[in-house]
């Protein structure tokens, strides 16, 4: 991210910036920049990765299954282009934080209602103007896969599912913005 100074903390787990210029409907156009998983040296991923826990094959699936999520979202509302312009809005994101899942634990009943088992995942994000670089929109936000569904019974399933809500509220904010 290109500036985190800009950040308001709303909760624990939840910053956010927007820009007087976001939401004025000067963009319809978005670049969506590869999105990138990024390891904070003091998190358990960290170590994970380097120690080789971390496949390459699973980030990269991941990967995929970010972009889709995002793109999906922003289809409807936003021609997805390559080039930038004065009504085009560069979309850069970042998966941090990863947690997998503890298949074991999420299989027996008890455990899996204590939460103890849960994977997730932090993802950050911004927009930025995409002639002049200047931050429009920020957003971290570290979230925790859930004990009601059965994805977590796979190693990267709450992290897919942090993926997909992180994309739907994006969706959320900019439907808002729009208004």
């Amino acid at each position: 991210m290109s500036d985190y100074g800009n950040l308001q903390k709303q909760s624990e787990t939840f910053s956010l910036y927007l820009s007087p210029e976001y939401g004025q409907g000067k963009y319809n156009k978005v670049i969506i920049d590869p999105i990138v998983v990024k390891f904070y040296p003091e998190s358990k991923a960290y170590e994970e990765e380097k120690s080789g826990k971390i496949k390459q094959e699973e980030m990269e699936e991941l990967l995929e299954y970010a972009t889709k999520a995002i793109k999906r979202e922003v289809d409807d509302v936003f021609s997805v282009v390559t080039e930038p312009g004065p009504d085009v809005i560069r979309m850069r994101i970042a998966i941090t934080n990863l947690m997998r899942s503890k298949i074991g634990q999420n299989a027996i009943p008890h455990t899996k209602l204590a939460g103890t088992g849960l994977g997730g995942a932090a993802m950050e994000g911004e927009m930025l103007d995409s002639v002049t670089g200047k931050q429009v929109a920020a957003v971290v936000q570290i979230q925790k896969g859930t004990r009601w569904t059965m994805s977590n019974l796979t190693t990267w399933g709450d992290a897919r599912n942090v993926i997909d809500a992180w994309a739907k509220n994006l969706r959320q904010r900019i439907d808002e913005s729009m208004k």
